[in-house]
């Protein structure tokens, strides 16, 4: 799922640069947000993954 969320940022993320409006990429902007929330969650669902999350 990292591997998607990467690709699809790049894809948006071109599409900036390449002058497409902000507003015109709506869908693109949520399917990235939607997965970075999505991998987010994952994170913390899963604690024993991320082992020394919290210790500083």
């Amino acid at each position: 799922m990292q591997t998607l969320y990467e690709t699809k940022l790049q894809e948006l993320n071109a599409l900036l640069l390449s002058g497409v409006p902000w507003k015109d990429l709506r869908d693109k902007r949520h399917e990235v947000t939607q997965l970075s929330i999505q991998l987010s969650r994952r994170k913390t669902a899963h604690p024993a993954a991320f082992p020394n999350r919290g210790v500083e």
